[in-house]
């Protein structure tokens, strides 16, 4: 493995039961993601994708194969390990933005230090300047749009200085406008050195990130972008 290697998958498959019926979600993956590069991973809804973000974001085990993350392999570590990592290493944005809607976009960006027991040291405001939210800092999640929350959403996944930044259809729930003011802020984080991984069905937007990866039947395919419909 070199040293700009920084998530590494070999050989993952990850089994589901599905009632009577055994689901493979991913079929023997083989993946390598080196530090500071902008990825997007986009196939057709059942394909593996979210399956594959939550396996190399350690919110899951594979059935077999192994994932390094830094170097350390992170497939086979026990939950409170993970946890450890997750909150250090990697910043994970979702579809729906999970906000408290009774907290200040300030005190949910803050969630994470207080679950780590971690005093704001400025970085909170510094983080509400770069997702562009300074001046939102005191409103509740109804008081400000769809791009803003998820904006706070993203200002959260980044408040512990994660090296790697993972988001499973951040777009989603925005309109085209939205959608691309929040991945030109994705292409802000990673113009600083942040690794961004981006499951998205938005493919037009994914072909401004550096690298795509294409899923289909749990198997990492090389299919042209235009053609990954």
């Amino acid at each position: 493995m070199t040293m700009n290697i920084i998530l590494n998958a070999i050989g993952i498959t990850k089994l589901y039961q599905r009632g009577a019926e055994m689901v493979k979600a991913l079929n023997n993956v083989d993946l390598s993601i080196e530090k500071g590069e902008m990825v997007s991973v986009v196939g057709p809804s059942g394909s593996g994708k979210s399956t594959l973000l939550n396996l190399l974001g350690g919110f899951d085990s594979p059935t077999s194969g192994r994932i390094y993350l830094k170097g350390l392999e992170i497939s086979r570590m026990k939950e409170k390990e993970l946890t450890m990592i997750r909150r250090k290493e990697i910043g994970y944005v979702f579809q729906q933005f999970h906000l408290l809607p009774t907290l200040t976009v300030r005190e949910n960006v803050t969630i994470p230090l207080i679950f780590s027991k971690k005093r704001d040291n400025g970085q909170v405001d510094r983080i509400l300047e770069v997702v562009g939210l300074s001046n939102r800092a005191n409103h509740l999640p109804s008081q400000i749009s769809g791009g803003e929350m998820q904006r706070t959403a993203i200002a959260r996944a980044l408040i512990h200085d994660p090296d790697v930044l993972i988001a499973d259809e951040p777009t989603g729930n925005l309109d085209s406008e939205m959608a691309a003011s929040i991945f030109n802020l994705f292409h802000s984080i990673n113009r600083q050195g942040k690794t961004v991984l981006i499951v998205t069905h938005n493919l037009e937007l994914a072909k401004g990130c550096s690298r795509h990866l294409h899923i289909k039947d749990g198997l990492i395919l090389d299919i042209p972008l235009k053609n990954s419909v």
